[in-house]
């Protein structure tokens, strides 16, 4: 009995890694959780804030009732509303590793 609940663990662990790993947007990370940004919007304001190809993110936070997200990127913490951040493509995981 006790080998088996080993066994689902570990199985429940893999999943959610490899669930948690490859390509995502900003808005789809976990709290904590760090990227690589290969995909930018041709937008304005993001080039200038950080938000750049190659560039690596951690998402700090969400506020709540669809509120922004909060991204640090080169150390600075940036608030992005949810739109913009489902269009920033991010790498995570072994995929990021890889990147590297």
């Amino acid at each position: 009995m006790r080998n088996e609940q080993i066994k689902a663990e570990t199985t429940m662990s893999l999943t959610k890694k490899k669930e948690m790993s490859g390509k995502m947007t900003l808005e789809q990370l976990n709290k904590g959780q760090e990227g690589i940004i290969f995909f930018v919007p041709d937008n304005p304001t993001l080039a200038p804030l950080g938000f750049r190809p190659g560039k690596k993110v951690r998402l700090c936070c969400r506020e709540s009732f669809g509120g922004p997200i909060i991204a640090e990127i080169e150390k600075r913490c940036i608030a992005l509303g949810l739109t913009l951040a489902r269009e920033i493509q991010v790498i995570c995981g072994e995929a990021e590793a890889n990147a590297l």
